[in-house]
């Protein structure tokens, strides 16, 4: 009969010993080889009546291959079951040379789920904050309206600002030398005349768009701007160049007026009318914010006291997809490959950090979800992914269909359970009104 042998060897880490005596392989053996014989076909004689001796010659490799593949799954489900192994991840197999009658032993190296004791997470008491929202903070909203559907005009009585548009004669050097002598790839950027700049950091050349800050109409300045390493132009590729720039002109936004074609716009009568709506959804989100900050809160709290190791691997797959994230998203902002390199350590750091907390939050919420008996029913799945499909512009059907080919319910199902019981914690947590 197999023998068993778990040893600790690290946090989260376990060696499983799996010894099988020569007299089970043999028996498993011989079970194989009768299989085979019955469906055998070799020639002179009919499938079925080759002799098991003709049978074992012919087929020994895959009896073997067959052997292990049983040996291996049934001996390390039976480990798992009588030793109660939550495994996460098998991070080593070695393998013994198989042999009919030679024992086999069997050595993996698992990752299990962390064991911990659950800290007291009932009547968690928080420090409310008030979401009271001042006029100040109405007006501000107004103004930034009055911004959002106000239009450009001229300027001259003050230096560029953000959001401008700038109009500037420039010409461009590198080393001194004209830009216009690289060649054709640089045409349009090594000069130009009533060339407008908008102020901001998605404008086309952000350095040059931030050098013009502070002008006035009429001067002139040097500004350099780098080119990053993979820039269409493989002339400018890495460099830096010099613009010459003057400012020629300047325009900003002027606020739209209130008045009723103004008021028309937001459907309603009025700025009394105005502010009134201005204030509800400043309320709301305010109130959406403090439940936010209540929530992170109870999870933070949690995560500060519950004590417990974390299985490595499953820290450095979310780490690699923080950062993956992370990468993408400041890609999307338009941000450089070569300042992604240079925060290349910080965005790791910040991933793994996060990362850790994470997979923390989950081994809590699971816990607590098998005390309280939380759990994600057919209907929330389906739910769920009703959402999901309408967000994503597909049907129910399909998407469901895509998930269950990438083994992604169970990770939908594990989310629910989290929001869960994250909200059976908010009900019983005790907030103490805000000052």
């Amino acid at each position: 009969m197999m023998k068993t042998l778990v040893e600790k060897t690290g946090p989260c880490r376990k060696k499983i010993t799996l010894e099988f005596p020569a007299e089970e392989v043999r028996r498993a053996y011989d079970l194989l080889l009768a299989v085979f014989a019955k469906s055998a076909s070799l020639p002179g004689f009919r499938p079925g009546r080759a002799p098991k001796a003709l049978v074992e010659n012919r087929y020994r490799d895959e009896l073997l291959k067959e052997l292990r593949d049983e040996l291996l799954p049934r001996g390390y489900q039976e480990a798992r079951r009588q030793e109660k192994l939550d495994v996460v991840n098998v991070l080593d197999l070695n393998e013994p040379t198989l042999a009919p009658d030679a024992a086999a032993t069997y050595v993996l190296t698992v990752e299990t789920a962390p064991e911990f004791a659950l800290p007291e997470y009932k009547g968690l008491r928080l420090k409310g904050e008030k979401t009271e929202v001042a006029e100040t903070q109405v007006d501000e909203a107004l103004e930034a309206m009055r911004r959002e559907y106000g239009k450009y005009e001229e300027v001259a009585d003050r230096p560029v600002a953000d959001q401008d548009l700038a109009r500037i004669n420039f010409v461009a050097l590198m080393d001194g030398r004209p830009l216009s002598e690289l060649g054709p790839g640089v045409k349009g950027l090594d000069h130009g005349e009533d060339f407008m700049v908008h102020i901001g950091p998605y404008a086309f050349l952000p350095a040059v768009a931030e050098g013009l800050k502070g002008m006035r109409v009429g001067e002139k300045k040097n500004i350099e701007a780098h080119f990053d390493e993979k820039f269409p132009a493989r002339e400018l590729a890495g460099k830096t160049v010099t613009y010459q720039a003057e400012l020629k002109g300047l325009r900003g936004i002027v606020p739209a007026e209130f008045n009723g074609e103004f008021f028309k716009r937001f459907d309603v009568e009025n700025l009394d009318a105005l502010r009134q709506r201005l204030r509800r959804d400043l309320e709301q989100d305010a109130a959406v914010r403090e439940e936010r900050r209540l929530r992170d809160e109870i999870m933070r709290r949690l995560q500060d006291a519950a004590v417990m190791d974390l299985p490595e691997s499953l820290v450095q797959e979310e780490t690699q997809r923080l950062v993956y994230e992370t990468v993408r998203s400041g890609a999307a902002r338009g941000a450089r490959e070569q300042e992604i390199v240079q925060h290349k350590q910080e965005i790791f750091e910040g991933a793994g950090r996060t990362a850790a907390q994470t997979v923390k939050w989950r081994y809590l919420a699971q816990r607590i979800a098998e005390a309280e008996k939380i759990e994600a029913t057919d209907d929330d799945l389906r739910a769920r992914i009703e959402m999901m499909a309408a967000a994503y512009g597909q049907k129910p059907d399909a998407l469901r269909a895509q998930l269950e080919k990438n083994d992604r319910l169970d990770w939908i199902r594990r989310g629910i359970v989290q929001n869960k019981v994250m909200d059976f914690l908010r009900r019983e947590a005790v907030v103490e009104a805000g000052v």
